[in-house]
This record gives C-alpha cells, sequence and structure tokens, in this order.
C-alpha cells in the first residue's frame, strides 16, 4: 500500500483543525485525556477558565496543573470511568485565582474500533453563578427563618435577658462569627455595657464597657445612625477600635443600632477574626434581628408603663373606696344602729335589722373589693409573706373563721424565676378565690392554706371543713377562674369536695430543672 500523500497529510490536519474549531467554538468546558491521566486535547474554554494555555496543558496531567488535592479529586473521577466503562457525572470544584468555580462534567470513554477505551472525554459546564445564587438563596431562608423564630420568641416569652441570650447565639452560629454581642447604651449616654455576648472572655458580659461617640465602633453606630462595616479594624479611621475586640483578635465587624422608645437601647454586632466582607444580606439579617429585639423592647416597655398607670388607678380607685364609700357605709350601720335603738316597740326592728346586715355585707364585701385591689401593691415582698397578709385580711374580714397558713421549710422564698408567667400574682389570685369561696360559700369554720414543694412541683392548698358540694354541684364562676389561672401558669388545679366535709383546692405548679437546684441550693445555705 502507499504511503499518504501530501494531498492527505493535509485533509488531515484540516480536519483535525476544523475538530479543533468546533470544540473551541463550545459553549462548555472539553478536554481528553489518556489512560495515563496526561491531556491530549483541550479546548479555548478550559484555557479561559483555568487560565492554562494548550502548551501548557496538553502531555500535562491534574497533578502537574493544580493543588494535589483538587488533582485527587479530577484523577479519581477519570478512574471511575475507566473502571466501570460507563459514563457518569459529577460535580467538581476548581480554584481560581478569582475564586473557587463549580462545574457539572459528564465524563465518558473513548474507544477505539475493537471497542477498547483509550482515553476519557470530560464535557463540563460552569454552574458557579447558579451555585452561588443557590447559597445565597439557602443563605437567606436559613436567615430569615431564625428571626421568625426570635421574634415568636420573643412574643412568647417576658424575659428579654433570655432573648438576647438566645439572640446573640443565633447570630454568631448563622453568620458563622466567633463574637456576637448585644451593647446596651447606659443612662447619661456615655457608655455601653456588655449586655449579653457569645465568645468573649468569661466575666466580662454583664461587666465589660465600651465608650459611645468616636470611642468605639458600637459608638459610631449610634452616632451615624446606621450599620456600621469595618472590613479591618486595625486600619479603621473612622473610630478607634475598642479594647475589648482587639483584644480577642477581631479582625473584621459589623454593627446595627437596637432602637427604642425615646433613644437607642443599643447596638447588636458581629466580629470574626478572619477578614471577611461581610454581605448586604448580612447586613440585613443582623438588623432584622435587632428590629426584633428593638420590637420585644417597646412592648416591654408600653406593657410596664401601661401596668404603671393600671397600678396607679388601682390605688387610687382602693382609696377612694376605702376612704369614701366604706366609710359612709361603716357611718350608715352605726347610725342605723342608733336608730334601731329609738325604733324598739314600733314593729320596725325586724326591718331595721335586715336594712342593718345588708349595710354590713355591703361594707364586708366592700373591704374585701378593697383587699383585692391592695394585693397588686405588695408585689415585691417575699411570697409566703404575700400569703400571710391574705390570709391575715381574710381573718379580720370572718373573725369566727380559724384560718391558719402553713410553710413548708422548703418551699421558696421568691417564685419570679421557678416558672413560666407571672406566678406571684397568678398563685396569690387563686388562694385569694379559695379563701373567699371558704368563707362567702361553705360556711366553714376551718381553713387550712399551706405551700409546700412536691416531686419537683409548687404546691399551693386551701382546705376547709364546710358544706362542700357533690359531682352534681356547679361549682360557679370562682372555680372556673381559679382553672383558667392554673392552664395559663402552665399548671394543673385539682378539686376534692364531698357534701358535708369540706373542700380541698390545691394548685400544683411544676418547676424548671435549674429552678429546682436552685431551691435545693437555697435550702443547704439555709
Amino acid at each position: 500500500m502507499d504511503a499518504p500523500g501530501d494531498d492527505f497529510v493535509e485533509r488531515f490536519r484540516e480536519s483535525e483543525q476544523r475538530l479543533q474549531d468546533i470544540l473551541d467554538n463550545a459553549p462548555a468546558v472539553v478536554y481528553v485525556k489518556n489512560l495515563e491521566g496526561r491531556y491530549v486535547l483541550i479546548n479555548r474554554r478550559y484555557e479561559e477558565h483555568h487560565h492554562v494555555g494548550r502548551a501548557r496543558a496538553v502531555g500535562k496531567t491534574d497533578h502537574d496543573i493544580f493543588p494535589k488535592e483538587v488533582a485527587d479529586e479530577l484523577r479519581a473521577n477519570d478512574e471511575l470511568v475507566l473502571g466501570t466503562g460507563r459514563s457518569v457525572e459529577v460535580e467538581e470544584s476548581v480554584p481560581q485565582a478569582d475564586g473557587t468555580r463549580t462545574y457539572i462534567s459528564l465524563k465518558f470513554p473513548l474507544r477505539d474500533a475493537d471497542g477498547t477505551i483509550y482515553a476519557v472525554c470530560s464535557i463540563s459546564t460552569d454552574i458557579t453563578a447558579r451555585k452561588r445564587t443557590e447559597e445565597e438563596i439557602e443563605t437567606r431562608v436559613r436567615q430569615q427563618a431564625v428571626v421568625a423564630a426570635l421574634g415568636l420568641k420573643g412574643l412568647a416569652n417576658d424575659d428579654l435577658q433570655a432573648l438576647m441570650d438566645v439572640a446573640v447565639e443565633r447570630v454568631a452560629r448563622t453568620l458563622e462569627v466567633e463574637y456576637a454581642k448585644i451593647a446596651e447604651l447606659l443612662p447619661g449616654g456615655n457608655e455601653l455595657l456588655l449586655r449579653a455576648g457569645v465568645g468573649w472572655r468569661e466575666g466580662l458580659v454583664g461587666h465589660a464597657r465600651e465608650e459611645t461617640g468616636h470611642g468605639s465602633q458600637a459608638g459610631y453606630t449610634l452616632l451615624s445612625e446606621e450599620p456600621v462595616i469595618a472590613d479591618d479594624l486595625r486600619a479603621e479611621t473612622r473610630f478607634r477600635p475598642p479594647p475589648l475586640l482587639l483584644e480577642h483578635g477581631a479582625v473584621s465587624s459589623m454593627t446595627v443600632i437596637i432602637h427604642s422608645h425615646g433613644r437607642p437601647f443599643g447596638v447588636l454586632g458581629a466580629h470574626t477574626r478572619e477578614r471577611r466582607t461581610f454581605s448586604g444580606d448580612d447586613v440585613n439579617f443582623l438588623q432584622a434581628v435587632a428590629n426584633v429585639l428593638a420590637a420585644t423592647i417597646e412592648r416591654k416597655w408600653v406593657e410596664k408603663a401601661l401596668r404603671e398607670i393600671r397600678d396607679a388607678e388601682r390605688r387610687r380607685i382602693a382609696r377612694d373606696l376605702h376612704d369614701g364609700v366604706l366609710q359612709d357605709l361603716s357611718y350608715t350601720a352605726a347610725a342605723m344602729g342608733l336608730i334601731m335603738l329609738k325604733a324598739e316597740g314600733t314593729g320596725l326592728e325586724g326591718d331595721l335589722q335586715k336594712a342593718i346586715d345588708a349595710v354590713r355585707r355591703a361594707a364586708l364585701g366592700l373591704r374585701g373589693a378593697v383587699n383585692d385591689l391592695r394585693l397588686e401593691e405588695e408585689r415585691n415582698r417575699p411570697f409566703s409573706a404575700l400569703v400571710e397578709s391574705l390570709v391575715e385580711r381574710s381573718r379580720r374580714m370572718d373573725p369566727a373563721c380559724d384560718i391558719r397558713l402553713e410553710v413548708q421549710e422548703e418551699f421558696p422564698a421568691t417564685l419570679t424565676a421557678l416558672v413560666v408567667g407571672d406566678v406571684d400574682t397568678g398563685m396569690l389570685r387563686v388562694i385569694q378565690e379559695a379563701l373567699t369561696n371558704a368563707r362567702r360559700h361553705s360556711v366553714a369554720r376551718n381553713v387550712r392554706v399551706s405551700l409546700r414543694v412536691e416531686e419537683g412541683d409548687l404546691v399551693a392548698e386551701v382546705a376547709d371543713d364546710g358544706r362542700g358540694f357533690g359531682a352534681e354541684s356547679d361549682p360557679g364562676v370562682g372555680m372556673s377562674t381559679m382553672r383558667e389561672r392554673a392552664l395559663r401558669l402552665g399548671g394543673e388545679l385539682e378539686v376534692e369536695s364531698v357534701p358535708g366535709e369540706g373542700t380541698r383546692v390545691r394548685l400544683r405548679l411544676p418547676m424548671h430543672d435549674a429552678s429546682r437546684d436552685a431551691t435545693r441550693n437555697e435550702r443547704r445555705q439555709g
């Protein structure tokens, strides 16, 4: 057979060039490697994406071009094709000078006429932008979920400090930073207190302070009234980086304002030891968390203001009733007693006595209402003292009834931190309602009020020896009110009553695990 002529060689070269032109115009990255993993063909997209020319790539392996961990991954994918003889689709990440690129690569074997594999071909599509978009969407969704969860927690919980502690923990975890903080603006406006934080040395939260104004990033944030981002604190000229950040090696930092009524509450910040450029989404997330905190703070301020107004109005009403209406009723009852003496023998004695009894009942009921109103004024006293005061008032209203109070030694002095809700007021109201029922309806001569701890629960019980009621009887509105209060406190109301033998009302409230430990420690120290 004659050797191929010049025309044949030229046509072969032309066809090879046409093939190269076709591959160079393909929108994907295309390359072919032989069995040893050496490149035998690459297209222009490969050169552009990897910044590697043909002269450098052809005849070389991935280990000659890329870092070892990247080359190992690429070679493993090629060997998967060679080992199975089938096409595979894989996701590959290749670091470049302008950032890591991600590809979806279809790899398939090339076979000769007898079916033997002699090379691996890869057609790769750059999905870096799509991947980045997916990650950004996933990040935004995750951030929005955190904000929503904090918002629900703020609505469901009155404990602002607990919400702040959770908020800084979620900020640090979501933004993947080493430090997060809430700095509260102190009265006078010259300092900020580290009110809550994550990552700081032990003992700093609740004690460390920063300057306002240009003396710290947090102070500058309040001054500028907008988010402040510092890519490198060491190069800052707008404000003096505070020792708190420098001593912890913080490099990049982001802070936003926590707004509140009248003036800002403080600043929420996120800080990292690695240089980082915080994105607009990062800023929006941090501000959204700050807004949740601000809304909770505002709600608590409004509730406090309303409570103060309500308490002041309650005190005024109690004072007016006591000094006015109650005194008038007492005077009326006394005056009618004198008239009763003058009416002897007139036949009006019975009607006058009924009227006097009605006035005295009205005075007694009014005195009870005044005592109820005044109960709120004593909320800062120990709980057992509040109950003792309540029992003493009940004794004065019904001197013929023997009302005793028994307080177990283990019963805690303060309840606010032990169970959910306004437990002092809630428990007092239940005890008060039970005492009122015993005094007014049961015709009891003996009533026992007891406070104790039972199997990790707070228990308040009111037991009387009155007339009682059966299962078919309607316990009345008072009992329904007590059950509703118990449910709001997360507890349970147990009522036992036997006709002719009396009634036992028991309020049971579960304590938190930590509260049980605190109660035990308090008992030991006592």
